[in-house]
């Protein structure tokens, strides 16, 4: 079983076997937010991104029982709402998300 350091130091359970988010797939954001949280914070916590299970919205975060450590800033990412026209054709319009990675943004309400 994998585990990890959260912000506050304590060892945990790997997230990642625990919740599941609402990624659709795209190895392209996929790279964009995993770049943001090398940068921010470092190559060990941007090998334990997973998409599809540890970063989530703000209201992912509090419907799964988390919240977002005070002075925390999101990640960016970006995702596509397809609307259709008055001529029938479907156009694409870029959205951005604003994400938090739960191993280090977030902690477990009580």
């Amino acid at each position: 079983m994998a585990f990890f350091l959260d912000k506050k130091g304590n060892y945990m359970e790997s997230i990642g076997e625990v919740l599941a988010t609402n990624w659709s797939g795209s190895q392209k954001t996929a790279q964009l937010v995993r770049q943001q949280i090398l940068e921010r914070f470092g190559p060990e916590a941007a090998e334990q991104y997973k998409p599809e299970s540890n970063t989530m919205t703000y209201r992912e975060a509090l419907k799964r029982g988390y919240k977002v450590i005070k002075g925390q800033r999101s990640l960016k990412s970006i995702t596509f709402v397809e609307k259709e026209e008055s001529n029938g054709a479907t156009i694409r319009i870029p959205r951005t998300v604003h994400l938090f990675f739960v191993p280090l943004q977030c902690e477990k309400v009580n």
